[in-house]
């Protein structure tokens, strides 16, 4: 009990010191330490751009929208300490904004940078984006190579389709795609649950090292390959010609009759199911 109480008071005396930082550089409004406190001002940069072919984003931390719209067009909102870098060279779009310093404060509106992107319709050659931290949104967007690195909260893409071919890799936070199309592109987390739901999978693969994945409604072509060390394998109305399912330590639960270990049928078809959980369910609906 006393050293409950003795936590609680550091605790305490912790969060007095940062609301007194707080009041005294600014109110509620969040504190940076880059070589001293000072309060985070933010600044707005808002450019129109030409021919988009190609997108590169690096950003140690930002939430990042990028959806179709009338005109290609970026806007970047963050601390004027840590401005983006633009650049536009032929048909490639460069967005830097590799800086993360520390905060304490209480808004976070005020912390995150908000890059915001909008692209007329027409078929990009490559997205890559890498990102430390914070959101990703994709929002009717095609192109035909895909290469995102994510380390921060989450991914959702909503009419998102890849033609070619890609790499997702995501450290933490879900991942949620709907009415969308990967063409060969290997999904993988290391903490998150994987969500499709109304889109197409074609000779993709989607694995995740703590989380489960489900897929609705969807459908699969090519060897659709699924992978889970720990977590559920969940598939409803997405069907397939063959399955290959196994499971070490769960059941497989397969339309109307359950087992464990594996089960077949047609394993050499064309449009098959490769689906392995180590230690959870598989369950086909």
């Amino acid at each position: 009990m006393k050293r409950i109480a003795k936590w609680a008071t550091i605790i305490l005396i912790i969060g007095l010191i940062f609301a007194g930082l707080s009041a005294a550089f600014g109110g509620v409004r969040a504190i940076t330490y880059d070589h001293g406190f000072h309060i985070i001002k933010t600044q707005t940069q808002s450019k129109q751009l030409g021919r988009i072919d190609q997108v590169k984003i690096n950003s140690g931390a930002a939430d990042v929208t990028i959806t179709q719209g009338k005109r290609a067009a970026i806007k970047v909102q963050g601390d004027v300490t840590n401005a983006a870098k633009i650049r536009q060279n032929d048909g490639t779009l460069t967005v830097n904004q590799t800086k993360d310093l520390p905060h304490i404060g209480f808004s976070s509106d005020e912390t995150i940078p908000q890059i915001k992107l909008t692209l007329p319709k027409r078929r990009l050659a490559q997205l890559n984006l890498s990102l430390d931290s914070g959101n990703l949104k994709l929002q009717n967007i095609t192109t035909q190579q895909l290469y995102l690195d994510l380390n921060g909260n989450g991914f959702t893409a909503n009419q998102l389709k890849v033609t070619g071919n890609g790499q997702i890799t995501t450290g933490g936070g879900d991942v949620k795609l709907t009415n969308t199309t990967l063409t060969k592109v290997d999904s993988s987390s290391s903490f998150g649950n994987i969500s499709i739901n109304n889109s197409h999978l074609n000779q993709s693969k989607l694995s995740s090292d703590d989380g489960d994945i489900e897929i609705e409604n969807s459908r699969l072509t090519g060897i659709t390959t699924l992978a889970t060390d720990n977590g559920d394998i969940a598939l409803t109305n997405s069907d397939s010609t063959g399955y290959h399912l196994r499971s070490k330590s769960g059941d497989i639960h397969f339309r109307d009759r359950t087992q464990q270990s594996s089960y077949l049928k047609h394993p050499t078809a064309a449009n098959r199911i490769k689906a392995t959980a180590q230690t959870g369910d598989i369950k086909i609906e």
